[in-house]
């Protein structure tokens, strides 16, 4: 279900009908509960990589910056500029 959000078709049809599109999918309630929650930490429990919640991120309306600060608990916002903060001077790392 994730990857597919690759497809334009597949985004389309989902963001029509979320309910329908899951469903045709064959989600389980549990599934389509962690869709509709963007709970992004469950869906990695569930067993989803990150690279298939990246391709649906478009899909599901969020960024990499928002899934990260939605797992620490934080605002987008926060997240940067925790990040920048952090960063402050310092060469970058890899």
């Amino acid at each position: 279900f994730l990857t597919s959000m690759r497809d334009p078709a597949k985004r389309a049809a989902f963001g029509a009908d979320p309910e329908a599109s899951m469903a045709d999918f064959g989600l389980n309630e549990a599934e389509r509960e962690l869709v509709r929650c963007r709970d992004y930490d469950g869906m990695l429990d569930y067993g989803a990589s990150n690279v298939a919640i990246g391709k649906a991120s478009p899909a599901l309306g969020t960024s990499l910056v928002e899934r990260g600060a939605k797992g620490r608990g934080q605002t987008a916002a926060e997240f940067v500029a925790e990040r920048r903060q952090r960063n402050e001077g310092q060469p970058w790392q890899f």
